[in-house]
Protein backbone atom coordinates (compact mmCIF):
# COMPACT_ATOMS: atom_id res chain seq x y z
CA UNK A 1 0.00 0.00 0.00
CA UNK A 2 2.76 2.45 0.98
CA UNK A 3 4.70 1.67 -2.21
CA UNK A 4 1.58 2.30 -4.33
CA UNK A 5 1.05 5.67 -2.63
CA UNK A 6 4.70 6.59 -3.13
CA UNK A 7 4.67 5.63 -6.80
CA UNK A 8 1.43 7.52 -7.42
CA UNK A 9 2.75 10.68 -5.76
CA UNK A 10 6.12 10.43 -7.52
CA UNK A 11 4.55 9.98 -10.95
CA UNK A 12 2.23 12.95 -10.46
CA UNK A 13 5.06 15.13 -9.19
CA UNK A 14 7.43 14.21 -12.05
CA UNK A 15 4.82 14.66 -14.77
CA UNK A 16 3.93 18.20 -13.76
CA UNK A 17 7.29 19.56 -12.56
CA UNK A 18 7.42 23.31 -12.87
CA UNK A 19 3.69 23.75 -13.40
CA UNK A 20 2.85 24.56 -9.78
CA UNK A 21 0.11 22.93 -7.79
CA UNK A 22 -2.26 20.87 -9.88
CA UNK A 23 -5.32 19.10 -8.49
CA UNK A 24 -5.35 15.33 -8.44
CA UNK A 25 -7.96 14.19 -10.93
CA UNK A 26 -9.78 10.99 -10.08
CA UNK A 27 -11.55 8.83 -12.64
CA UNK A 28 -14.77 10.76 -12.06
CA UNK A 29 -12.95 14.10 -12.57
CA UNK A 30 -13.50 15.22 -8.98
CA UNK A 31 -10.86 17.58 -7.56
CA UNK A 32 -9.29 16.06 -4.45
CA UNK A 33 -6.65 18.62 -3.47
CA UNK A 34 -7.04 21.18 -0.71
CA UNK A 35 -6.68 24.47 -2.61
CA UNK A 36 -5.31 26.24 0.47
CA UNK A 37 -2.10 24.16 0.41
CA UNK A 38 0.71 23.76 -2.09
CA UNK A 39 1.10 20.49 -3.98
CA UNK A 40 3.87 19.26 -1.66
CA UNK A 41 1.96 20.29 1.47
CA UNK A 42 -1.02 18.31 0.16
CA UNK A 43 1.24 15.34 -0.57
CA UNK A 44 2.69 15.42 2.96
CA UNK A 45 -0.73 15.61 4.64
CA UNK A 46 -2.03 12.88 2.30
CA UNK A 47 0.85 10.62 3.39
CA UNK A 48 0.09 11.39 7.03
CA UNK A 49 -3.56 10.53 6.45
CA UNK A 50 -2.44 7.14 5.09
CA UNK A 51 -0.50 6.45 8.26
CA UNK A 52 3.02 7.14 7.02
CA UNK A 53 5.60 8.41 9.50
CA UNK A 54 7.94 11.33 8.77
CA UNK A 55 10.77 9.11 7.46
CA UNK A 56 8.34 7.04 5.37
CA UNK A 57 6.81 10.22 3.97
CA UNK A 58 10.26 11.53 3.08
CA UNK A 59 11.09 8.27 1.30
CA UNK A 60 7.71 8.14 -0.46
CA UNK A 61 8.05 11.70 -1.78
CA UNK A 62 11.79 11.43 -2.41
CA UNK A 63 12.53 14.46 -0.26
CA UNK A 64 14.57 14.96 2.90
CA UNK A 65 13.29 14.41 6.40
CA UNK A 66 13.71 18.13 7.11
CA UNK A 67 11.72 19.01 3.96
CA UNK A 68 8.81 16.95 5.32
CA UNK A 69 8.96 18.98 8.53
CA UNK A 70 9.09 22.25 6.55
CA UNK A 71 6.04 21.34 4.44
CA UNK A 72 4.21 20.03 7.50
CA UNK A 73 4.91 23.24 9.43
CA UNK A 74 3.68 25.45 6.56
CA UNK A 75 0.55 23.30 6.17
CA UNK A 76 -0.18 23.52 9.91
CA UNK A 77 0.10 27.31 9.77
CA UNK A 78 -2.19 27.57 6.74
CA UNK A 79 -4.74 25.17 8.24
CA UNK A 80 -4.44 26.84 11.66
CA UNK A 81 -3.90 23.54 13.49
CA UNK A 82 -1.34 22.30 15.99
CA UNK A 83 -1.12 18.54 15.41
CA UNK A 84 -1.37 15.85 12.74
CA UNK A 85 -4.85 14.62 13.58
CA UNK A 86 -6.28 18.15 13.45
CA UNK A 87 -4.43 18.75 10.17
CA UNK A 88 -5.82 15.58 8.60
CA UNK A 89 -9.37 16.35 9.77
CA UNK A 90 -9.23 19.92 8.45
CA UNK A 91 -7.56 18.79 5.21
CA UNK A 92 -10.44 16.34 4.62
CA UNK A 93 -13.02 19.05 5.40
CA UNK A 94 -11.38 21.35 2.84
CA UNK A 95 -11.42 18.75 0.07
CA UNK A 96 -8.21 16.76 0.43
CA UNK A 97 -8.33 13.03 -0.19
Amino acid sequence: MKLKIAMDLASRWDSSAGNGPEPVQLSNGEDRQCALLSRRENDVIRCFSNGLLYKETADALNISYSAVHKHQHKAFLKLRVSNRSEAIRKWWELGGR
